[in-house]
């Protein structure tokens, strides 16, 4: 092959290469009109290093200043957005040290009841283990358990029995049967006899951080029974990583533009839209029952970059919290976007990781 092949191919793959680079500067600045382009957003703020070595690549293989500058300009456009959330995490104190245990026993698809399943990760001895439910997103009609294992290892290999739960979805089970789920798996749960009921937690993320902080503010409510005949019982904390917590100023009030449709997700779950309805719409909101925290811990993770989600969420139950005599902990995260701790090892992340286990495994 001769020189001119080589250099038509150089050209070509710098040019390809900047052409990434640059759409990934555009989806990492401009709006997210749709789901699809949210995903490539997350994807391009989290991958920012590595698509900074790929303009680093284009600007090897394009001779030319000119052609060399784009891809450089940006790349830095991309970088910029993560390297701000690791600057100000270095900020904060560093993770507390802790020693992992052997990787747990997974076992999937443990039946909690007819309609409700659980994936659980069990440390090795006889127990008891503090107990942690975790309940997944997915705008209550969507989404799976499985999702974040890496968190749900880790918690296990701290020694915690972590189940990761299923729940029946809308529209087709409209609220309060997603509710009435979570709370039978954490009622059949706690019974088993490598659990300590007295130290349950909950982690839910985005619908279902919803769905843990209505589950642990609302225990005992006979309108919000379990699905399965447990008892209601308080739970020790709960942590919601960017969650729903008011529907009536969520339907009222969506972010523009609205990638996951908000509306239609709150329409889906309750059969209404809330800001139609104020008072059922409440109902169904966690900043309602606040009053009712007594003695749980409440720990809240947003990201003020949040596009799907608003961090004003997450502001709006602290609010309400600390207005009944409550003293949540509350961590905003700037630079960060909804569902940051899909990214394993990432610094929102790590730092998520961090306080969540403060939570199960501190005093």
């Amino acid at each position: 092959m001769n020189e001119g092949y080589f250099s038509r191919l150089r050209r070509v793959t710098g040019f390809l290469l900047s052409v990434m680079v640059v759409a990934a500067a555009l989806l990492v600045w401009l709006p997210s009109p749709s789901f699809g382009l949210w995903m490539a957003h997350f994807v391009s703020v989290e991958l920012g290093r590595q698509i900074a070595f790929c303009a680093l690549a284009a600007a090897v293989a394009l001779r030319t200043w000119r052609g060399r500058a784009p891809p450089l300009l940006a790349a830095l456009l991309v970088v910029v957005p993560g390297e701000r959330t690791r600057l100000f995490l270095g900020d904060l104190p560093p993770p507390a040290e802790r020693v992992l245990g052997p990787e747990p026993t997974v076992t999937r698809d443990v039946a909690l009841s007819p309609d409700v399943t659980a994936d659980l990760y069990t440390p090795p001895g006889a127990g008891p283990f503090p107990l942690v439910v975790v309940v997944h997103g997915g705008s209550w009609h969507a989404g799976e358990k499985g999702e974040v294992p890496h968190v749900s290892t880790a918690l296990a290999r701290l020694g915690a029995v972590v189940a990761d739960v299923h729940y029946r979805l809308a529209p087709a089970s409209p609220f309060p049967v997603p509710l009435a789920d979570v709370k039978c798996a954490i009622g059949a749960l706690r019974a088993r006899p490598e659990v300590d009921s007295k130290r349950v937690h909950l982690l839910g993320r985005s619908a279902g951080g919803h769905l843990v902080l209505m589950a642990a503010l609302t225990h005992g409510l006979p309108e919000f029974a379990p699905s399965c005949p447990v008892p209601d019982l308080p739970v020790r904390g709960v942590a919601a990583m960017y969650p729903t917590t008011d529907l009536v100023y969520g339907d009222a009030s969506p972010p523009w533009p609205d990638p996951i449709d908000n509306r239609g997700a709150y329409l889906d779950l309750l059969g209404f839209a809330p800001s139609q309805d104020p008072e059922r719409g409440a109902a169904a909101s966690p900043v309602k029952y606040a009053a009712r925290a007594g003695d749980l811990r409440v720990l809240l993770i947003h990201g003020e970059a949040d596009r799907l989600v608003p961090v004003e969420h997450s502001a709006r139950m602290v609010a309400a919290l600390q207005s009944a005599g409550h003293a949540p902990e509350l961590h905003r995260l700037p630079g960060v976007d909804h569902a940051f701790d899909h990214h394993p090892g990432g610094p929102a992340d790590a730092f998520a990781l961090d306080r969540i286990a403060a939570q199960i495994f501190g005093p």
